[in-house]
């Protein structure tokens, strides 16, 4: 919805500005504490215990599709505050978790009778309960979010992240094995349900009316079925790969594209999230939307392709210090999930902002061509090993990006000038600062010596970078640094005026 008048302008891009400063500021934190914790985890767990770990996301994560988040999320499109009812969809979103509930012990009953899956039975059982919690937590979340109260979600998220922390490796040193990875499962929605329920003193009246349901039944059911494709795809890769190449494969695959997704992409999704509920306030096809539009899509290029190719140079180096020799496996996939995290970002960027100028039909078939990719790369590539099945998926990634951007500007939902903004100066500066990598030194010296030039590597690649980009695009590096704090000192540092 567009502004009514220039304070509410100003109003809403300060409030936005905070939102993203306290969302990647908090979550930056909270992502160091995990890695911490990743740290000791991966050198007291076995790949095979990440492996089922994986699988047993994959199954949960299929029939989260299916749960209330959905319609919960439809808070967010919602322009006035009066059109949204809150004790409706915590009532529906009860009921379905209920059913959810039932619905993956009689899963965890199946798997028994399987040969290959029968040993993550009784964690499914477990994770059941983890159903039971969401209601709660989705609804005082959406409102947060609605609010653009990224400060309460992050310092609440925070809270049952650190206590979620300290119990995983507790119960990892006890030889708790697979059920130390269950644990933020059931602690880290604990103080949302407390700020919910106590603080707010939220009390449910059951309410229900199914006409004022309607409009967020029919958003939800688009996105359950955007959903159940990309979570099916996950599933479906899960089984897959555990099936041709065994639970330890799996959980080095995984610990590749974790390590990817935790260095490229964390920070830019939380980004991109606490954007979205002011993507929404705007009136798509406008040209504010379109200007708001390239700004974000070049955030989202400018910081992860040069970010995906030092860190993919950077592979071995990066595995042998984060998780040890008994990950050495994870090495030759390291450039490989670099790459699938970028372009993963950049067209999760292009989705959400689909989702945000009201395409959701399009976001739908770019979801079928998604799996539809995947399922002819585990189907002709998978047997001829992990590295073949990834660079089948990153053609597909790519072949997506240009789709999405294709849809969003015959949607007028972008200009094409900024397209070629987003993407021309961060591809040419990687290139150019990528020649420092000609020859891996870093690998050829002494333990001594190493972190040092690794270091002047990691400082050499960010310079010239950075210069390429300020001489292609100074007047949209500086719109990138207005929105950033200590902006004048970055400007002065930059040479901008």
């Amino acid at each position: 919805m567009s502004t009514a008048n220039g304070h509410t302008d100003l109003n809403l891009t300060h409030r936005t500005r905070l939102a993203i400063l306290w969302n990647t500021g908090i979550v930056t934190l909270i992502s160091v504490g995990q890695f911490g914790v990743m740290l000791v985890m991966v050198r007291l767990l076995s790949p095979g215990v990440y492996g089922q770990y994986g699988l047993l996301m994959a199954i949960v994560g299929f029939l989260y599709v299916f749960s209330a988040q959905n319609f919960v999320d439809y808070t967010l499109q919602v322009r006035l505050e009066t059109d949204v009812y809150y004790q409706d969809i915590f009532t529906a979103s009860v009921g379905v978790s209920f059913v959810l509930f039932a619905v993956t012990n009689i899963i965890a009953l199946v798997v028994r009778v399987l040969p290959d899956y029968a040993n993550i039975q009784t964690p499914l059982h477990l994770l059941s309960f983890g159903f039971l919690l969401q209601p709660g937590r989705a609804v005082r979340i959406a409102m947060l979010k609605r609010a653009l109260d990224w400060k309460r979600i992050r310092i609440l998220h925070g809270i049952g992240a650190i206590l979620s922390a300290c119990i995983c490796i507790s119960l990892a040193y006890g030889g708790a094995g697979i059920y130390a990875l269950l644990v933020p499962t059931f602690i880290v929605p604990l103080p949302f349900l407390y700020d919910f329920f106590f603080r707010c003193s939220w009390r449910p009246t059951w309410g229900w009316d199914f006409e004022r349901l309607k409009p967020a039944l029919k958003f939800g059911a688009n996105r359950q079925l955007s959903g159940a494709i990309v979570a099916g795809r996950r599933l479906l890769e899960s089984s897959m790969v555990v099936q041709v190449l065994g639970y330890a494969t799996f959980g080095v695959y995984g610990r590749a594209i974790g390590l990817a997704e935790l260095i490229c992409n964390r920070m830019l999704g939380h980004a991109i999230e606490a954007l979205y509920p002011s993507l929404t306030k705007i009136d798509s096809g406008t040209s504010r939307f379109r200007r708001i539009s390239g700004l974000v899509l070049r955030t989202s290029t400018w910081l992860s392709i040069p970010i995906a190719a030092l860190m993919g140079q950077l592979g071995a180096v990066i595995v042998k210090l984060i998780y040890g020799d008994k990950w050495l496996e994870v090495i030759p996939l390291v450039g490989w999930s670099m790459a699938l995290a970028a372009t993963g970002a950049i067209y999760f960027t292009l989705y959400k902002l689909l989702l945000a100028h009201e395409q959701q039909t399009q976001c739908l078939w770019a979801d079928v061509m998604l799996i539809a990719g995947t399922i002819m790369s585990l189907y002709f590539l998978l047997p001829s090993g992990l590295i073949a099945y990834m660079q089948g998926l990153l053609v597909t990634q790519i072949v997506l990006v240009v789709v999405a951007v294709l849809m969003l500007r015959s949607g007028r939902g972008i200009d094409a000038g900024a397209v070629l903004q987003a993407f021309a100066a961060p591809i040419i500066g990687t290139v150019c600062a990528s020649v420092i990598f000609y020859h891996d030194v870093a690998l050829a010296a002494g333990e001594l010596a190493k972190p040092l030039i690794v270091g002047v590597q990691v400082v050499l690649f960010v310079v010239i970078y950075t210069v390429v980009v300020r001489i292609m695009s100074p007047g949209s590096l500086r719109e990138l640094v207005s929105y950033m704090p200590k902006r004048g000192l970055l400007n002065r540092a930059l040479l901008l005026k």
